[in-house]
């Protein structure tokens, strides 16, 4: 059978994207590293202005107007559709440069003639509708549409966790077999914190966020005013993370709880600040509504801090026994979880901090590309039956 060419689209922009940058970058990093072998060979492409420093190949996307007349004369003409998805810029990239799958790594699917791998990190949509930044019209039928178009033609779609497969082929009614689970990956990380650290710290528990309503901030601030006036207790917590339009709720739920000497916002801050504030971290305190599956939980073992995870459908299915669960609809569910890792037995805090870190030495990039190179085998087959350059008609 003949090599196969595979590109692999993701944004060259990805520092701007918040907690997504970390786990793309991680995937990028680690794709990068894959040797080239008969079977396969895999080409990294930057989409955007500038060219990412582990991209092979850079793609350039239409500006807007082109963007806006295609999708003006593909709303309702076949024949339109029929010719951007052999002509368009991309068609006519891919083509270029032989490639006879896509994979697009958090960038938007376009349907050209090339077949192609697509991820779904969640689909919070139709499990958490009535949250704004995903209820308003726009954005729940911009989802919706993305999702009906692009899933049934998707030669293999890419989830992290049993639930998130199991929510693709209930509202989509997607085959199984087209389904591959693979786990978030972090890499590994410098800094750190040993158990001994650990047992001595002190410092305000951790919350990377951005101040989007489903990452339910408001919890937070709820457990720490019931902590400080039921229990004397004055726990402090740093919320790290840029505002998508529920900051300014959260700040006056602050100032009139009078909890502004105990909570900080420090708004967007570069990786390596973000890790060195988990290491100086008593914790982790994670509230979301949803995953099924999230990155921060994997960076706080990995540094070796404690987990407090919301129990959300499919939360335990990626993490285990290892984080204190608590119910994101109840603050006094967190005031307990807080109360258990502050109690909690020096030896007992090793053993998990411990386990965590073999947990996590399971979720490396590499560990993504071998899987990501499952996936190829499984429809390699499919693939070598015929070329992509024999059938540019179509």
């Amino acid at each position: 059978m003949r090599t196969l060419k595979v590109a692999v689209l993701f944004d060259s922009h990805l520092p701007t994207h918040g907690g997504s940058y970390s786990l793309i970058a991680s995937i990028v990093e680690g794709l990068s590293g894959t040797k080239v072998n008969d079977l396969y060979e895999i080409e990294l492409v930057s989409v955007g202005k500038i060219k990412h420093q582990f991209s092979n190949l850079h793609f350039s996307p239409s500006n807007r107007p082109s963007r806006f007349l295609k999708k003006f004369l593909t709303t309702t003409s076949t024949s339109a559709k029929n010719y951007w998805q052999k002509k368009s810029k991309l068609a006519r990239f891919l083509n270029n440069h032989d490639i006879d799958l896509v994979f697009f790594l958090g960038v938007p699917v376009e349907i050209t003639n090339i077949p192609f791998v697509m991820t779904v990190w969640d689909l919070q949509h139709r499990t958490h509708p009535w949250f704004p930044e995903i209820g308003n019209e726009k954005a729940w039928q911009g989802r919706e549409d993305y999702y009906k178009k692009n899933l049934p033609r998707a030669l293999a779609v890419i989830t992290g966790t049993e639930r998130g497969k199991a929510e693709i082929t209930q509202f989509y009614g997607i085959d199984e077999s087209s389904i591959f689970i693979v786990p978030h990956v972090v890499n590994e990380i410098s800094v750190g914190v040993n158990e001994s650290q650990q047992l001595s710290k002190s410092g305000p528990y951790i919350y990377p966020a951005q101040f989007w309503a489903h990452k339910n901030h408001h919890l937070i601030v709820q457990a720490i005013k019931i902590l400080r006036d039921d229990f004397g207790k004055e726990i402090k917590v740093n919320f790290i993370g840029s505002d998508k339009g529920n900051q300014g709720y959260i700040e006056s739920l602050i100032l009139r709880s009078g909890l502004d000497n105990q909570i900080e916002i420090l708004g967007f801050v570069s990786n390596e600040m973000k890790f060195k504030l988990y290491s100086e971290s008593k914790g982790l305190i994670y509230p979301s509504f949803s995953g099924p599956e999230n990155l921060p939980p994997l960076e706080a073992f990995e540094v070796g801090i404690p987990v407090l995870y919301s129990d959300f459908p499919g939360a335990r299915e990626q993490l285990g026994a290892l984080p204190f669960y608590f119910d994101p609809n109840s603050p006094l569910s967190l005031v307990h979880a807080i109360e258990e890792v502050e109690n909690l037995n020096p030896e007992e805090l090793v053993k998990r901090i411990l386990a965590q870190k073999e947990f996590v030495s399971t979720r490396r990039p590499v560990d993504y590309s071998n899987a990501f190179a499952k996936i190829i085998e499984k429809v390699r087959p499919m693939l070598s039956a015929w070329d992509v350059r024999d059938f540019k008609k179509y």
